[in-house]
């Protein structure tokens, strides 16, 4: 999926996260708002499920440490960090995983290229009428090339 001279960011920074437990028991993630935090955190909660760390999102109350705590803005009430990671995609690395550009030069989270690239992809599809019976059927039906 990802082109070979672009390294996959997203074990990179799961990597770094992962450096970082062994070291500190209260991690911050900082992300831009749509940057991908919490398909990493959700990542992270499968990947140690049968542990004692705690993976949070902004707005989940109470954490237990030790805990990893991802959030988008400075200002908001968070929980104390032992340190904070930072976390953003490169443009070359959301183009690579997306299929999509955009050529405008302004920052785009990783949100915006899944969109697009969503939005590309049901242009080709035509749904209109069809009815399905459950979400399985549903899923099917959005991921034909019909």
């Amino acid at each position: 999926m990802v082109n070979n001279e672009i390294r996959d960011e997203f074990i990179t920074h799961m990597r770094i996260i992962e450096r970082l437990m062994k070291k500190y028991n209260k991690i911050g993630v900082f992300a831009l708002p749509g940057e991908g935090k919490t398909h990493l955190i959700m990542s992270l909660r499968e990947r140690y499920q049968d542990t004692q760390w705690n993976f949070y999102e902004l707005g989940e109350d109470p954490v237990t440490d030790p805990y990893v705590y991802a959030f988008i803005s400075d200002k908001q009430m968070v929980p104390s960090f032992d340190i904070i990671f930072c976390m953003q995609y490169s443009k070359q690395y959301k183009e690579a995983v997306s299929g999509v550009k955009f050529e405008d030069g302004e920052w785009h989270p990783m949100d915006d290229y899944i969109q697009k690239a969503n939005r590309q992809r049901m242009d080709k599809i035509n749904i209109t009428g069809k009815t399905v019976k459950n979400m399985n059927e549903l899923s099917k039906l959005l991921n034909s090339e019909v």
